[in-house]
């Protein structure tokens, strides 16, 4: 105090800390006199005040940012899987390079304990060519996107980036059996900014990702210039961990851990003509997203776990315009997901 005079607590008094994202509780079990008294002192007079710390509810904020990094790194694993090795089939020459590309953009609404929104855009580049019955094909990929998460009313944005590298293989068995698998890496960015009750907070971090699918799949003539594909699809994905320090006025250390998903996927598709130059598809599947957990800790203090776990459906639509006397065609295409994922 202004005169120095010494402030006496008496047994039982409660000591209550807040920061950001920690507050603790002390209940005294003896008088204790102090001097001075600050908020955010780890320890003071012998008092341990991080004894009963615990980590507030919007700071699940911090790792569902990280998390929708996560998802949009499967995303990619899914863009490759449909779109990027179907365009690889298609342009592929016997023992030549083709050239071959997509793109697509989305939104989708993940359920995660609480939920985070991620709008993204996904482009592959790459060359194809085929040897007997292989059509192998390598290539570049490139993804930006920005989220909001969403918890007890508090509300936080995050960009997230993905670049990398990846080999695919479509390997026809039989004329009626194929299998396909890819494996791509690279890194990606999350950049976090969110408002709080006291203070502005935001983090930069950088990780290496890693994935890889293998689909098994069956074609089914139907009738003339139509066919059904059915097919079962394992992807693992690797997120790997990262430690950055924050904004906040304590300069808080974010420890995120390693976070690994696996999701197995049944569906089939129709694929026909419906006129010389065009080809229609509509496919139909179901997915089971296992782990995809996202575990975080605030100066050693664990935070609320999201998870992408969970099952969606998701449904197809797209088709093929080839172009006369010319080598190169336009796919579009749109797809929907409803469940966990939305």
């Amino acid at each position: 105090t202004e005169n120095n005079e010494i402030i006496t607590l008496s047994e039982g008094t409660k000591i209550k800390t807040q920061t950001t994202f920690i507050e603790s509780e002390v209940l005294l079990e003896r008088d204790l006199s102090a001097s001075s008294w600050t908020n955010h002192d780890l320890l003071t007079n012998g008092v341990d005040l991080m004894a009963n710390a615990k980590v507030n509810s919007n700071a699940k904020t911090l790792s569902e940012s990280f998390l929708g990094t996560v998802a949009f790194v499967n995303q990619g694993a899914e863009f490759v899987a449909d779109n990027g090795i179907r365009e690889a089939v298609r342009r592929a020459n016997m023992d030549s390079l083709t050239a071959f590309g997509a793109i697509q953009g989305g939104s989708s609404h993940y359920q995660t304990g609480s939920y985070i929104d991620v709008d993204g855009t996904g482009l592959v580049l790459g060359a194809t060519s085929k040897v007997n019955e292989k059509v192998w094909a390598g290539f570049f990929e490139v993804g930006w996107a920005d989220s909001t998460s969403h918890v007890l009313g508090t509300r936080a944005e995050a960009d997230h980036d993905y670049y990398g590298l990846g080999i695919a293989l479509h390997y026809s068995i039989t004329s009626s059996v194929y299998t396909q698998a890819s494996l791509r890496a690279g890194l990606t960015k999350t950049k976090f900014k969110g408002s709080f009750a006291q203070e502005g907070v935001s983090y930069d971090s950088d990780s290496l990702y890693a994935s890889a699918h293998l689909t098994m799949g069956l074609l089914l003539p139907i009738g003339q210039d139509l066919f059904s594909d059915w097919y079962l699809r394992y992807t693992f994905s690797y997120t790997d961990a990262d430690s950055v320090t924050m904004t906040d006025s304590l300069m808080s250390r974010l420890d995120m851990d390693s976070t690994k998903t696996h999701a197995l996927r049944a569906g089939t598709r129709l694929e026909g003509e419906c006129f010389e130059n065009m080809n229609w598809r509509f496919g139909l599947a179901y997915e089971h997203t296992f782990d995809g957990k996202a575990q975080g800790y605030i100066n050693t203090l664990a935070l609320e776990v999201p998870s992408l776990e969970g099952d969606t459906i998701i449904t197809e639509l797209g088709m093929t315009l080839k172009t006369a006397n010319s080598p190169w065609n336009i796919d579009i295409g749109a797809k929907g997901y409803l469940g966990d994922r939305q």
